[in-house]
């Protein structure tokens, strides 16, 4: 009976293991996919205002306000991508 038991529980422990692998990869590829979708958003803003360089905001000490297209970006990816 306790051999059962340690084998039913390590079955479990897999199984839990096996669906967490399952989902990671489910979510890595929904964020590399929401990446790369953003990547063009960005790409076309960019070049429809004529600028050469988009920097993430987060790894930038200061910028002026006038060059901020994150909501821009943001509207123009809900847009051509809706939640399903």
């Amino acid at each position: 009976l306790t051999i059962q038991g340690q084998r039913k529980q390590r079955d479990l422990q897999r199984l839990g293991e096996d669906l967490q692998t399952e989902v990671d990869a489910e979510r890595n590829d929904i964020l590399s996919k929401s990446t790369q979708r953003m990547q063009e958003v960005v790409r076309k803003i960019a070049e429809e205002k004529g600028v050469d360089v988009v920097v993430d905001v987060t790894n930038t000490v200061y910028f002026k306000p006038a060059l901020e297209i994150t909501a821009e970006a943001t509207a123009a990816y809900d847009k051509a991508h809706p939640a399903k």
